[in-house]
Order: C-alpha cells, then structure tokens, then sequence
C-alpha cells in the first residue's frame, strides 16, 4: 500500500512540473477617448465587445504647395475688417495656398454636441472664424470661417457656404465649405474636408471623384 502511494505522489509531481511557467492572458479591449466625427452617432452599450474597432486616423493631409491663383480682378479688404486674419497672414505669408494650410493644419476638430460650438451656421461667418483665432480649434464652420476671412483680405471674390453632406451613419449633416471665383470658374476649397480625410480639399470642383457630395447649400450670412 505504501510502494503505491509513494508512486502516485511522484507521477502528479512529474505532471505539474510538466505545466508552462506561465499562462497566455488575453488583453482587455484598449479604449478609445477619440471624439472625433467619425464617432458620431455611436451609442455605448452595456457589453464593450460590441463596440466596433476604432478606424484608423487619417494621414496627416499634406500642405499645398505655395503657388499663385491670381484671379483677373482682385478685390482685396481692409486689413483692419479682419484684424486677427491679417495677423495670421503675416506670419505665414499673403498667400492663398498658406492661409489654406493654416486652416487645415492649425485648427483641431471640436464639435458635436459641445455646448459652445453651433452645429448650423446661424451665427455667422465672423462668429465663427473669431471663435477659431481664439481657441484653434472648432468644427468645419470654423475651419471654412477662418479661411475665408484670410480669403477676403486677399481679394478674392468668394463666400463661406453653408450646406449638407452625407453622414457617416446615414442621412445627410450640415457641413460648410468656401466657394472662390477664379477667372471665370468657381472652385471649391474645404480645409475641414482636408484635415478629416487627408484628402486634397483645395480648389476642387463640386463632383470630384473621393469628394464629399455637396448638397442644398447656399452662402452663410457674415
């Protein structure tokens, strides 16, 4: 009786030495503190695996090259209408393409259901390009304000539109953009479209193939 237990003592210590050191831990899912738009209309629920993968953040949209758009007939604004845009051009340059690239690359997104940021165009051209000189920050009706403002002071002849574009979970938000009139043609420029998909938003036409498809738009009051 002894001979046998002494056996079965070994035989479950030769097992146990058998079992790896340590066992594989499955990773709790990471979570995500991206406000971005492309999380607009996702709703938590109570199981977080149903919550879907975030997408990637988009490249960071490359500046456009510096160039001259010089329209036939240029209608250049007192600098002292827009005072802070004027300061913006001053330090990166009288430039169409600059006052673009500053738009886009300087201004991060905020907005969806922020207390402080309209999510329609009825304050104003200048309500929002203030709010985006002072905080760099806003949703597409600040990112096309500022720019238009630097637009105005140039002396192109424009408007900041507000219209609406397809949503990400169906349906159609509002979105604003710059319409510019370059000899003869209109040509679409959206910082917001650029600094969201990293996608060319400037001076496109409506239509473009990978463009936003613009739609019930007309000019926003200053």
């Amino acid at each position: 009786m002894k001979k046998r237990i002494v056996m079965f003592l070994l035989a479950a210590t030769l097992s146990l030495t058998a079992l790896p050191s340590s066992f594989p831990v499955q990773a709790a899912p990471a979570s995500s503190d991206d406000n971005s738009p492309d999380d607009e209309g996702y709703s938590a629920t109570a199981n977080p695996r149903k919550k879907p993968a975030p997408q990637a953040a988009p490249k960071a949209a490359p500046p456009v090259e510096p160039q001259s758009y010089i329209p036939d007939v240029l209608h250049p604004t007192d600098r002292e209408s827009y005072p802070v845009a004027a300061g913006v051009l001053d330090a990166v340059g009288w430039d169409l393409a600059a006052a673009y690239n500053w738009s886009v690359g300087t201004l991060k997104y905020y907005g969806h259901g922020k207390p402080d940021m309209p999510e329609d165009g009825s304050p104003g051209s200048r309500w929002f390009a203030d709010f985006g000189f002072q905080n760099l920050k806003g949703n597409c009706f600040v990112f096309a304000a500022t720019f238009y403002e630097m637009t105005r002071l140039l002396g192109y002849p424009g408007r900041q539109m507000y219209g609406m574009v397809p949503a990400r979970v169906g349906g159609l938000t509002p979105h604003s953009w710059v319409e510019l009139d370059i000899n003869g043609e209109t040509w679409v420029f959206d910082p917001e479209f650029h600094h969201a998909t990293g996608k060319n938003g400037f001076m496109i036409k409506y239509g473009t193939p990978g463009t936003w498809q613009y739609c019930n738009y007309a000019p926003m009051s200053e």
